[in-house]
């Protein structure tokens, strides 16, 4: 096999290209500068030396984050797969492994296309990816099965956003039908903002829900394989442990390993009226009103957290790879529960950072007179004891790609680091060039 492996600067690409290394002869990425990159870093999978080579393209994502989907290529698309198909002409390559939703989807639709040339999209069929792809046709189809929801409005025009704040309290979430990483979303505190939040994001792509957002940041995430037939090959649950907040977003950060999980039947029920098969990730975040978990969207793709379940054990790049190829699927599909599942990178520059801000608190509090900082180095304390917490106890530990791949690929994880460690020093500077600025302005 002679794999192609996209959207390198996701860390499931470099995830994907270690899973897959003993299975190709070749592996080759492409090297974008997508909307959906962090700005100058190319991703761990880019500087690997498990990769043969790379090759750069253009950005066709724009297209995808307006809405613009349609069954032929639009001018940018098209260009990127005349590109694509050049590199698979160079390279010989006769397998791609897109893990991103605006690849994903392009893949789809022209997998066809690629299969007359002898290449094989790891990708489900347009009709297949349809759905999930699409959040607003997604809370359709749970709320037609009886899957839990958040409230869920689908406003075609402003005059329709005076229905939702007769029929419901703030705060909402403005959602785009077509996003990842919750790009273009908008978080609305009170009833005279939704007006707002809805032009802006309706100008960047038609139609957006709204949703009545979920107070608690729990989450309760299923990560399944599906099968041919539409049954659950497998599925990891993990019970959270900690939390990162930035604004209103919530990320699991330390979870422990789970295979069971509520609502896994009617989770089953979904699925199988959706007909998928592949790799998704089912999000859904608790309602602490009736510690129900409730749908918010199904990402059709490998996701971020795709290491949790190679490092347990189960290479589900291999399975979806088999699965396109039409082969019955093989090897370990059981996850083992009580494994905890760290991330040191993201902790480590979290930390960090979070005690960097809390020494400019007490700067300040200084400045100002006020000597009282006790309530602020308690809480430095506390949060450091709960991730140490994390980490020095005796259970099974998987660890980030930044950290269990240190020893046998030191270069792109160090370049992790020092990218990561560069934007935060920048923020850092930026701020004291504001407080002195500030400072002699006084």
């Amino acid at each position: 096999m002679h794999l192609l492996i996209t959207n390198t600067t996701e860390v499931q690409a470099y995830t994907i290209l270690r899973s897959l290394r003993s299975q190709a002869q070749r592996i080759v990425a492409t090297e974008d500068r997508s909307s959906l990159a962090p700005l100058g870093y190319g991703g761990m999978a880019l500087y690997s030396r498990f990769l043969d080579a790379k090759y750069p393209v253009p950005d066709f994502s724009s297209d995808w984050l307006a809405g613009r989907l349609q069954s032929d290529n639009t001018v940018a698309e098209e260009t990127y797969m005349q590109r694509i198909e050049e590199i698979c002409r160079l390279e010989s390559v006769n397998t791609i492994f897109p893990s991103l939703d605006p690849e994903v989807y392009l893949f789809s639709k022209n997998k066809q296309r690629l299969a007359e040339q002898g290449i094989l999209a790891v990708v489900p069929e347009p009709e297949v990816i349809r759905v999930p792809m699409d959040k607003a046709a997604t809370i359709r189809a749970a709320q037609r099965v009886g899957f839990p929801c958040p409230k869920t409005y689908f406003p075609e025009t402003i005059e329709d956003l005076e229905l939702i704040r007769q029929d419901s309290k703030p705060p909402w979430i403005v959602k785009p039908r077509f996003t990842a990483h919750g790009e273009n979303m908008e978080y609305v505190e009170g009833p005279a903002q939704l007006e707002a939040a809805y032009a802006k994001v309706s100008a960047l792509q038609h139609a957006p829900i709204v949703q009545e957002y979920i107070k608690g940041g729990l989450r309760c995430n299923y990560y399944v394989t599906v099968g041919r037939d539409g049954q659950i090959l497998s599925m990891l649950t993990p019970r959270v442990v900690r939390t990162c907040r930035a604004g209103y977003r919530v990320s699991s950060k330390t979870c422990v390993s789970a295979s069971a999980a509520p609502y896994v039947e009617e989770l089953r029920v979904l699925l199988g009226d959706l007909q998928l098969w592949g790799g998704y990730t089912i999000q859904t975040q608790i309602d602490p009103r009736d510690a129900t978990p409730k749908l918010l969207e199904i990402n059709p793709r490998l996701g971020q957290h795709l290491w949790w379940r190679t490092g347990l054990g189960i290479n589900e790049p291999l399975i979806l790879l088999q699965l396109a190829r039409n082969e019955t699927p093989s090897g370990n599909f059981v996850f083992p529960d009580n494994v905890v599942l760290l991330d040191p990178y993201h902790d480590f520059f979290f930390l960090f950072s979070y005690i960097v801000e809390s020494m400019f608190g007490l700067i300040g509090q200084l400045l100002r007179g006020h000597r009282d900082d006790t309530d602020e180095r308690d809480s430095v304390l506390l949060t450091v004891r709960l991730h140490v917490r994390d980490y020095l106890n005796r259970k099974p530990k998987i660890f980030c790609p930044e950290v269990a791949n240190l020893l046998v690929d030191p270069y792109p994880c160090v370049r992790a680091y020092w990218v990561e460690f560069r934007r935060i020093m920048a923020g850092f500077f930026g701020r004291l060039v504001s407080f002195r600025r500030h400072k002699v302005n006084a």
